[in-house]
């Protein structure tokens, strides 16, 4: 399953369902996350991570968190023609209209996620940002 596949998830039916752990791997791989970093954005802790692999799919709400940051990553990818490495840096840079602060660190919340994403489709169609 390619990346842009593994990441795009348009039908709510799959994350009631549960997204595959594959979903959050694939995120983590894109963005150079460890374990730690990665389940902290999707608020489960590294002991239920391991249940959730061992299972093989977060539930629904988890899903639904790993689906916000799988759509941001997704949006990322677009907008910056699938180069990876700088996906994985304009994440991780601080961002003068995120208070100074990286986009990854606002991806935890949806508010905050919405502001990347505002921020990313500026980008993408050539607004300032």
């Amino acid at each position: 399953m390619s990346t842009s596949s593994t990441l795009s998830i348009r039908d709510p039916r799959r994350v009631r369902e549960g997204l595959p752990v594959e979903t959050y791997d694939e995120i983590k791989r894109v963005l150079n996350l460890s374990d730690q970093q990665a389940a902290g954005l999707v608020h489960v802790s590294l002991r239920t991570l391991g249940r959730r692999r061992e299972e093989g799919r977060f539930q629904a709400d988890e899903s639904d968190r790993v689906a916000r940051l799988a759509r941001l990553v997704s949006l990322a990818l677009e907008t910056f023609e699938k180069d990876e490495g700088t996906v994985r840096i304009w994440f991780k840079s601080p961002h003068a209209l995120l208070h100074g602060e990286a986009p990854l660190d606002h991806t935890d919340t949806e508010p905050g996620a919405r502001a990347v994403e505002d921020l990313l489709n500026a980008l993408r169609y050539g607004f300032a940002a």
